[in-house]
């Protein structure tokens, strides 16, 4: 995700991190039995640190037909407000889905989905700096976990090998060698 450009706001440019992500109706991504078509809208996402819920703009309601599944009141900067609830899975790069994910309605002036904290507090997330360019990373821990595991696995000296050698160790020690 080598994308950081400026978000514009009046004459100001607050620069952010982008990306392409898809966002399709809730549903089992698992699920091999998927009955009508699944329509992906592929997106430009912004992430976000300082937004608690990710939020959808209604571009992508319109083309996926959502409908609502509640109403809450939302709390920002400008004051409180009604908000419309969507469940959406939202398809990130290498793959990861967020399935049925509570996302808010709103309005974004460069993109189409807003990635927030909802999200990005279930994986690590980093922004690194090298050769004057920005670049963000983001992964699942779980994925990381399962790489690891494997590599321990591979090391990992089988059972009857130990078993062996700590009966020689006491074999060695009650002789005192």
């Amino acid at each position: 995700m080598d994308n950081r450009t400026p978000l514009t706001r009046g004459q100001q440019a607050y620069p952010h991190f982008s990306d392409d992500v898809g966002v399709t109706n809730a549903h089992d991504p698992d699920s091999k039995n998927l009955a009508p078509p699944i329509t992906i809208f592929k997106a430009r996402a912004i992430w976000d640190t300082g937004a608690s819920t990710s939020m959808i703009t209604k571009r992508v309601v319109s083309a996926l037909q959502l409908q609502p599944v509640r109403y809450q009141t939302a709390r920002t900067p400008l004051g409180e407000h009604q908000v419309k609830i969507y469940l959406v899975n939202i398809h990130l790069r290498d793959n990861p889905v967020f399935a049925a994910l509570s996302v808010i309605e709103g309005d974004l002036p460069e993109a189409d989905v807003l990635i927030g904290m909802d999200i990005i507090g279930k994986g690590n997330f980093a922004i690194k700096q090298k050769n004057g360019k920005s670049r963000l990373h983001f992964k699942i821990p779980s994925q990381q976990k399962s790489k690891d595991k494997k590599k321990r696995q591979k090391k990992k000296i089988p059972k009857s090998i130990r078993e062996f050698a700590r009966s020689v160790w006491k074999l060695r020690f009650l002789l005192g060698n």
